[in-house]
């Protein structure tokens, strides 16, 4: 275990989805993104690991220096780690997943917000997470395999079009505000493949983790889980509880523009208006126009 809110967080999509998980996650998906859709825009969006310098084109081996560091130095283990990653894009066609249509990206936004929410002071990406407001009214329209692959819709868009240099990081912020400790104890018990997904195919992707408004229990979840994180994962990991403390850290770590609900665990919609966000569906939308796909209506509550 590599990525702690990574698994923290698909743990609690896993106690949310329950029996709707089917065993072949990265399998062809029927009315969300099918891996056997080929876009039709010219350039395809096509993105392979390799990026202009990150180091591939002067090293004997071909590897990209995150892969090297990944295994501090361990060219064996670097290339090993690298054939697998190429292995798992071509199998999941995860080169040409930004040119292919993606309708359910306003369901899966919707099911349990998570936001590029801007930059920090550092010009880190700043992706936030929020398990405790998901809504479950529409467990009954998605599987994890669908939420996986969106995921995997985010990385690529975030490492290839909203930041493209090699080497850059993000911060991460998870909010378990409202998690309740019956849901995290399912979570120590599901390894994901998202994990899997972010901790051997972007590596050294991290610069630093805040986990915010931890209710009381976590520190037991959290003794627990630590000695199956690297050492440097550890290092990058801040958990704050709710306090004026809290928010001095978050104004400190993400700059002015913090919104007040994320310090106070609430409820915060304006997400939607983030100019990252609306840049992300913007592009998602213009995809679905190409491809003469429409976006998937997100259900109301009864």
């Amino acid at each position: 275990m590599k990525d702690l809110s990574s698994f923290l967080y698909l743990g609690f999509l896993r106690c949310s989805l329950g029996s709707r998980i089917t065993a072949d996650i990265w399998g062809v998906v029927r009315g969300g993104m099918s891996s056997n859709v080929t876009s039709t825009n010219p350039s395809n969006y096509t993105f392979s690991l390799f990026q202009e310098g990150d180091g591939h084109k002067e090293d004997d081996d071909s590897l990209p220096g995150r892969f090297l560091r990944m295994h501090k130095g361990n060219r064996k283990k670097a290339k090993a780690s690298l054939n697998e990653t190429l292995h798992w894009r071509k199998e999941k066609h995860v080169d040409t997943i930004l040119g292919r249509p993606h309708s359910i990206f306003d369901l899966c936004k919707e099911f349990q917000p998570h936001f590029f929410m801007g930059r920090d002071p550092e010009d880190h990406i700043i992706f936030v997470q929020r398990p405790g407001f998901t809504r479950l009214y529409l467990v009954p329209h998605l599987t994890e395999e669908l939420l996986l692959m969106h995921y995997c819709y985010l990385m690529e868009y975030c490492w290839n079009i909203m930041e493209n240099r090699p080497d850059q990081t993000m911060t991460a912020i998870l909010d378990l505000a409202t998690v309740k400790l019956s849901k995290a104890r399912e979570m120590l018990f599901f390894v994901t493949a998202y994990v899997k997904m972010m901790s051997h195919h972007y590596p050294q992707r991290s610069f630093k983790t805040l986990i915010i408004n931890a209710p009381t229990w976590f520190s037991m979840i959290y003794k627990i889980v630590k000695p199956l994180l690297r050492e440097s994962t550890k290092k990058k990991i801040r958990i704050l509880s709710k306090s004026d403390k809290q928010h001095e850290i978050l104004v400190e770590t993400l700059g002015e523009n913090v919104p007040p609900e994320l310090a106070k665990g609430e409820e915060f919609t304006g997400w939607k208006d983030l100019p990252m966000e609306k840049k992300l569906r913007e592009f998602c939308l213009s995809r679905l126009i190409e491809n003469g796909v429409e976006m998937l209506s997100v259900p109301v509550k009864n």
